[in-house]
C-alpha cells in the first residue's frame, strides 16, 4: 500500500511540473433540482452516456462519450465545459467564445460569436420524477435543445423530437470563491470631459486579493494600478477589477461600462442621430424602452417594452438666447412627444431628469402626426440661465404605443433677438441640413443677409420650389429667420 501510495505521489508531481494536469481537480456533479442551477460552470449530457461540446458542424453541436462516476466527472475535457448565465428571458449557453443558438431553421443548433437576443436563449424546466431538464429556445413553442440518438446522425441541436432529457453536472470547485466590487460605483458610469479629468475607481476584494484593473479603451480613458480613472477622450471603455486564481482562490472580476461624452455642445451644434445618440443621454424611467439611433434619425419605439418613460437628454448648451430646429415623425398610434428644458439638470451628479426641474415647450414645436417628416420651425427661447439642456420626453403604454424619430436637430445662439419675425410675403421658407427651400407662388428677387446685416447672396426665384445651398448658420430671408445645420 505504501509502494503505491508514494508511486502514485510521484507520477502526480511530475504531472504538475510538466503541466499535463491542472494544479487543482475539479469535479462536475449531477444536479437534481432547479434550485441548484444557478450560474456557473457545466457539463450538458445527454444521461451519463454523451456530453455537448463546443465544436459546432454548421447545423449541430457534435458529442463525446462520457463516463461519470457516483453521478460525478472528474476534470473534464474543455471542450464540453460551458458557462451557464442567467439572461432576461432565460439562460445563456457558452464555451469560449461560444453561443449556443438557434436560428430558426428546424432540427440544428448554431455556434453564434456573440451573444444574440432570443435565438440564444433558453427557458429551463426540470422533471422532478424522471430528475432531468429540459432545456427550449425562447423564441420557439417547442424546440428543445437535446441529443439525437439515431444511429449516424447522434449529435445535440434544437429539436421537436422526444430525446430533450438533459443531465447537468455542476462544477464543484472547492476554492474559495473571491467577489471583487467597485468602491462607490453601482451599474455602469457617464463621465463628463470638461466637467472633471479625474476619479477614483479603486475597488475591494473579499477575502482580500491583489488586485489588478484595466481599462478595454485607453483612447477614453486609463487606469492606475491604485485605480485612479483619467478620462482622455469621447467614447466608451470596460473598466475592469480582476484577481488571479491560485490553489486556493477562483478568480475574481467586476466591471462596468463607463461612456465619456462632452460636457457642452459647441454652437452652432446639429446633428442627425443617423451615426449614434452623440452627447446625448438616454434614461429610461419606466418599462424597457430606449432611444436608439437607426438610419431615420433618434427613435424611440415602446412595442412590446410595457408602459415606459425614457428622455433623450442632450449635452449642456451655454448661451442665453437660443434657437433649436428639429424634425420629427410618428408611427402608429400612441401617445404624442414632449419637450423640455432645464436650468439645473446635472447628470453628474443627479441619476435621472426627474431629480432637476424641467419647463416644457412641446406647444412651442410643430410635430408630425404622420410618418412624413414635418419640421419642428424654430423655437426660440431667450434670456435663460446658461447652461440648460433639452430633453425630449417619450411614453406609452403596455396596450398602445406610438413610434417617434427625431433628425435633423441645430441648436444655434440667437444673436438677434431684438427682430420681428415675420413670414415673407407669398413666400414659404423651410430650414434644412446645408440648405433651406423656398415655396413662392411667383418668380421674384430676394436677398438672403446674414445676422449682422452683411448681404450673403442675391437670388431671382423661380414659381414653385428653389432649393439654395448655404453653410451652417442663422440667416435672413424676407425677415424669416431661418437656421442652416
Amino acid at each position: 500500500m505504501k509502494k503505491n501510495y508514494f508511486l502514485h505521489t510521484a507520477i502526480l508531481l511530475v504531472a504538475l511540473v510538466c503541466g499535463s494536469i491542472p494544479v487543482w481537480s475539479q469535479t462536475y456533479k449531477k444536479i437534481s433540482s432547479i434550485e441548484e442551477l444557478t450560474d456557473g460552470k457545466y457539463v450538458i449530457a445527454y444521461g451519463e452516456e454523451y456530453a455537448m461540446t463546443n465544436e459546432n458542424a454548421g447545423k449541430y453541436f457534435k458529442h463525446i462519450a462520457i463516463a461519470p462516476v457516483d453521478g460525478a466527472i472528474n476534470t473534464p475535457d474543455e471542450s464540453i465545459v460551458w458557462d451557464i448565465e442567467t439572461t432576461a428571458n432565460g439562460i445563456s449557453i457558452k464555451n469560449g467564445g461560444i453561443y449556443v443558438g438557434y436560428n430558426g431553421s428546424k432540427n440544428s443548433a448554431t455556434a453564434y460569436t456573440e451573444f444574440t437576443e432570443k435565438k440564444c436563449e433558453f427557458v429551463v424546466s426540470f422533471d422532478e420524477a424522471n430528475q432531468v431538464f429540459k432545456l427550449q429556445n425562447v423564441a420557439t413553442d417547442n424546440y428543445y435543445l437535446q441529443f439525437n440518438a439515431n444511429k449516424d446522425q447522434e449529435r445535440f441541436a434544437c429539436y421537436k423530437g422526444t430525446q430533450k432529457d438533459l443531465t447537468l453536472y455542476k462544477s464543484g470547485d472547492t476554492r474559495t470563491d473571491v467577489k471583487v466590487v467597485f468602491n462607490g460605483i453601482e451599474g455602469n458610469k457617464d463621465a463628463f470631459l470638461g466637467k472633471t479629468t479625474t476619479f477614483n475607481s479603486s475597488a475591494t476584494a473579499t477575502p482580500e486579493r491583489p488586485i489588478t484593473y484595466s481599462s478595454s479603451n485607453h483612447e477614453v480613458a486609463t487606469i492606475s494600478q491604485e485605480g485612479e480613472v483619467t478620462l482622455v477622450g469621447i467614447g466608451t471603455t470596460i473598466i475592469k477589477a480582476t484577481t488571479e486564481s491560485d490553489e486556493t482562490y477562483q478568480a475574481g472580476e467586476a466591471q462596468y461600462t463607463l461612456t465619456v461624452r462632452n460636457e457642452s455642445a459647441e454652437l452652432p451644434y446639429s446633428t442627425d442621430f443617423k451615426s449614434g445618440l452623440g452627447d446625448w443621454i438616454n434614461y429610461t424611467l419606466a418599462g424597457t424602452t430606449v432611444w436608439k439611433s437607426t438610419t431615420y434619425g433618434a427613435q424611440a419605439n415602446g412595442f412590446g417594452q410595457g408602459a415606459s418613460e425614457v428622455y433623450l437628454v442632450s449635452p449642456s448648451v451655454k448661451a442665453a438666447n437660443i434657437i433649436l430646429a428639429f424634425s420629427s415623425e410618428k408611427g402608429y398610434t400612441g401617445n404624442d412627444l414632449q419637450l423640455f428644458y432645464s436650468t439645473d439638470f446635472d447628470p453628474s451628479s443627479m441619476s435621472q431628469p426627474s431629480d432637476a426641474s424641467w419647463t416644457e415647450i412641446t406647444d412651442k414645436a410643430t410635430w408630425a402626426t404622420s410618418q412624413e417628416t414635418t419640421e419642428s420651425g424654430n423655437i426660440e427661447l431667450n434670456n435663460l440661465t446658461a447652461p440648460i439642456r433639452f430633453a425630449f420626453k417619450y411614453t406609452c403604454t403596455a396596450e398602445e404605443s406610438a413610434r417617434w424619430t427625431i433628425t435633423n436637430l441645430s441648436i444655434s445662439a440667437n444673436n438677434s433677438t431684438g427682430i420681428e419675425e415675420a413670414t415673407a410675403n407669398e413666400m414659404k421658407v423651410i430650414n434644412g441640413k446645408g440648405q433651406v427651400t423656398i415655396e413662392t407662388a411667383e418668380a421674384m428677387p430676394i436677398a438672403i443677409y446674414a445676422l449682422t446685416g452683411a448681404q450673403v447672396r442675391q437670388i431671382e426665384l423661380v414659381e414653385g420650389t428653389n432649393i439654395i445651398e448655404l453653410p451652417t448658420g442663422i440667416y435672413l430671408i424676407g425677415n424669416k429667420k431661418v437656421v442652416v445645420f
